[in-house]
């Protein structure tokens, strides 16, 4: 085991916390989890007030909203690497010789290495004046329980107090054993999902689900002319206490939107629209763009649509930034979707306008997914994945979707690897268009998942509201993901920061029980 070198007693003991940098350790465990750590660290700057400043693993995203250093390249991890949810033995999956896991484990063991040999990050988070208020991180918990532990035993045999610690992942039951002594708290995001003897198993945690759910129903409360605008803020929503209720609102809310985007994007009521969110990478990008265009070929090849006109559709394609919507325009020209009228958007907003305007989407794995699911828009799910992942995804899965693990079954299809080609994802679109009931369906199976996506506030409340012709309502107050996120980190890192760390070493673990663990939790 990994153990830091012993800081002196005197330099032990000469925490002085006005002139000590205010530090928050954070990190990505994968190029995928840049994105998400960026976002908390946005938010936790806001509710700070730039309080303090961030150290740890990351990329450009997290560069751009402070990441002052960063120990390690994020990008050796994997990438979206496969991993088993159900039908497993836990104990096997984790080890080393494991073939299927084999290569994450190598990927992560270069990272653990050089973090141990080659930079003074054990060093750096013992000393006086660079202690971390708060360690949180994001993914990868093979990598992130090697980390935790030798983090947490550098603090051990340095005598010093452990701040707080937090793991941000897909869900919180598959955990191991061995990882919750390492761990204060957990954020996850699948709600209530469960398959296995980990039944009983509980520890400290919270459901934040995905941020863009709360952004969509924001989306709907503040554009809409008949919903009351003080349900909304930057920080807060009102929701109905009850899922059927709430789905009862979106409903009215998005044909509300329908209507209003249709006209700002010229398109008339009677077209069929398409909508592709092809991700935010140029290559699930160019995966999807030519997808599409091969699929709309394969599309009015079958023989229900014989004689059918190419004007009663359209499509559109959403863009995360003005960079990605030159590349799509740009892959557009070159893969033309012959005889349909092309719709690029750019921005939050415009992508949940054209949620609202669509009749069928088709989302890249990811989470997307749950705000169509949130706009009860029906869609088809499209993943890149390598073909051998894509076996075991089979093999042990079934499903690779969040929202699908949520529900434990797949309402919305998932076409993966392979199957993500031309001729099946002609014949899934098909089987929407063919079917419009197949909306409420999906909204039914969705309904409470969607409402636990959205988290509560860590001081909820609730009252009742005459709302949407629906009588009276009970409403309730929910957050959005990275504020919950942040607040709680926050509070954490606060309590820590006031604690006297001139204690004795005997009285250490009294301490953080006592009076850390409860005034942060």
């Amino acid at each position: 085991m990994f153990l830091t070198k012993n800081i002196s007693k005197t330099q032990r003991y000469m925490f002085s916390t006005s002139q000590q940098e205010k530090l928050i350790f954070i990190a990505a465990g994968s190029p995928s989890h840049d994105l998400q750590a960026s976002r908390f660290m946005q938010s936790l700057n806001e509710n700070s007030n730039n309080e303090y400043t961030f150290i740890g693993i990351g990329g450009p995203l997290m560069l751009q909203q402070g990441l002052r250093t960063s120990y390690d390249n994020m990008n050796k991890f994997l990438d979206k690497p496969f991993f088993p949810l159900k039908n497993f033995l836990r104990f096997h999956i984790a080890r080393a010789y494991h073939p299927y896991m084999a290569y994450t484990h190598y990927a992560n063991s270069k990272v653990l290495r050089h973090l141990r040999k080659e930079t003074n990050l054990f060093e750096d988070i013992v000393n006086k004046n660079k202690v971390p208020s708060a360690f949180i991180t994001f993914g990868n918990e093979f990598f992130m329980q090697k980390l935790y532990v030798d983090v947490l035993e550098t603090f051990e045999v340095n005598k010093l107090l452990k701040p707080p610690t937090f793991f941000y992942n897909r869900s919180r039951f598959f955990q191991r054993y061995e990882f919750m002594e390492y761990l204060d708290h957990f954020f996850y995001t699948i709600p209530e999902v469960q398959y296995n003897y980990f039944n009983n198993f509980q520890f400290p945690s919270t459901c934040v689900g995905h941020e863009g759910v709360g952004r969509a129903i924001q989306y709907l409360f503040q554009k809409s002319k008949a919903h009351p605008n003080n349900l909304a803020s930057q920080n807060s929503l009102r929701i109905a206490k009850d899922p059927q209720q709430h789905k009862e609102i979106v409903e009215k809310l998005v044909q509300e939107q329908r209507n209003i985007s249709r006209k700002e994007l010229n398109i008339p009521e009677k077209q069929h629209v398409f909508l592709l969110v092809p991700g935010n990478t140029k290559n699930e990008i160019k995966f999807a763009v030519k997808l599409l265009s091969k699929t709309i070929t394969e599309f009015f090849k079958i023989p229900q649509l014989q004689n059918v006109s190419k004007q009663d559709f359209s499509i559109i394609i959403t863009a995360d930034s003005a960079e990605n919507k030159s590349y799509i325009d740009g892959l557009l020209s070159q893969n033309p979707i012959n005889g349909l009228q092309v719709h690029t958007v750019n921005g939050e907003e415009e992508k949940f306008a054209a949620m609202c305007a669509a009749d069928v989407g088709i989302p890249m794995n990811g989470e997307v997914v749950s705000e169509c699911a949130a706009l009860q828009l029906p869609s088809v799910i499209i993943s890149n994945m390598p073909f051998v992942w894509a076996y075991l995804n089979q093999l042990y899965n079934n499903f690779n979707s969040d929202i699908n693990y949520s529900i434990k079954g797949e309402a919305y299809h998932e076409l993966i690897s392979t199957a993500a080609n031309p001729y099946k994802l002609a014949d899934e679109i098909f089987d929407i268009y063919n079917d419009s009931k197949l909306r409420y369906h999906f909204a039914d199976r969705y309904a409470n998942v969607i409402h636990e996506m959205i988290p509560k506030n860590l001081t909820s409340s609730s009252a009742s509201t005459e709302l949407m012709n629906l009588g009276k309502v009970e409403i309730e107050e929910r957050g959005y993901s990275y504020n919950i996120m942040s607040n709680k980190v926050l509070k954490a890192a606060r309590a820590y920061d006031s604690l006297d760390k001139n204690v004795p070493h005997f009285k250490l673990n009294e301490i953080r029980n006592e009076k850390l663990l409860k005034s942060a939790f």
